[in-house]
């Protein structure tokens, strides 16, 4: 139990990561809308960020929601009692959930179609970007499924057991 302690600390670290770096792009939405840096009462610069605002607005959501899915998952743990290894394989596994998905928002930025493909589709030819964009999600979904998955599995475990 003492090691299961340990990986929700690690699992509650990386979603609490990146709920903050998803409050960050918050910041960053917030200067995409209004189309400057404004930090008040020093400056104000008028830029363009690279992206249209509905692709910072997930990189804002996007982040909190998997660290807080993250962090939700960490504290089932608690009550479900795995072993080691069951708790190891499912905090390993939302860790990868957080950084690929919050990789994928923040490269889809800067991405020509928005990180969906490796190929050409609508919003346009994939390149370098869109391939980074596309990876980290494409590799992390069955990882993602594996998890959840194990998680009901122990859950209807001690359901039948109680």
């Amino acid at each position: 139990m003492k090691n299961v302690k340990r990986y929700q600390y690690l699992g509650i670290f990386h979603g609490a990561f990146t709920v903050l770096i998803g409050l960050i792009g918050g910041i960053f939405l917030t200067f995409s809308v209004i189309g400057e840096i404004q930090i008040w009462p020093l400056a104000t610069w008028q830029v363009v960020l690279p992206g249209d605002t509905a692709l910072w607005r997930s990189a804002h959501t996007g982040p909190i929601i998997n660290g807080a899915l993250c962090i939700a998952v960490m504290l089932c743990l608690s009550i479900l009692a795995p072993t080691d290894r069951q708790a190891r394989h499912i905090s390993y596994a939302m860790i990868l959930m957080c950084w690929g998905n919050t990789l994928f928002y923040f490269f889809r930025i800067a991405s020509v179609n928005r990180g969906l493909a490796l190929n050409t589709e609508r919003f346009g030819e994939g390149t370098f970007i869109d391939y980074l964009a596309f990876l980290p999600p494409y590799l992390i979904i069955p990882v993602t499924v594996y998890a959840v998955l194990y998680l009901m599995l122990i859950a209807y475990q001690n359901y039948r057991l109680s």
